[in-house]
């Protein structure tokens, strides 16, 4: 259970007074014995400065910065996303994806794709065939060019799947 304690806070500027809700968590969790609080312009008057109190809830000091640094209030831009769909399941099935290439082989395809390397695909499931090659030509699309080539497994006597690149 989180307890509050209400401490006053006294605008070292303009001299008015308000009270802000500090979590006991909060102040017995400071390691060099003083939390520094910023006290927004707003919170209690219209200036603002940090409030550094202790751990027996009492304010030590004050600072009031001698400048601000404001943000300006940019115009929010409407920014137009295009609607990306993927491709019919019969045509690119990511679940099949996912179930049949660790995320290990995957990267490893992906940077060769970076380097401009050949991918060999040694693999007995020729029914991923398509699946495979679609999925990398849609995430490369308008981006990289690559070689892609998959080999049956029957004509190897390699591994389930072997990447091969140079």
């Amino acid at each position: 259970m989180r307890i509050v304690t209400q401490i006053l806070i006294r605008c070292p500027s303009c001299k008015k007074s308000g009270k802000i809700a500090i979590s006991e968590d909060l102040i017995k969790s400071t390691s060099r014995g003083l939390l520094a609080v910023n006290i927004a312009a707003g919170i209690i008057c219209p200036d603002s400065f940090i409030a550094y109190i202790d751990k027996n809830y009492s304010v030590r000091d004050y600072f009031i910065a001698d400048f601000q640094i404001e943000i300006p209030d940019l115009p929010e831009e409407r920014v137009k996303i295009k609607r990306v769909s993927l491709p019919d399941k019969n045509v690119l099935n990511l679940d099949l994806i996912k179930l049949n290439f660790t995320i290990t082989m995957l990267s490893s395809i992906l940077r060769a794709i970076l380097m401009k390397k050949e991918i060999i695909l040694i693999s007995h499931q020729s029914f991923l065939n398509d699946h495979t090659k679609n999925f990398f030509h849609y995430i490369t699309k308008d981006s990289f060019q690559f070689d892609y080539s998959n080999l049956p497994r029957q004509k190897t006597r390699q591994p389930k799947y072997r990447l091969l690149y140079p």
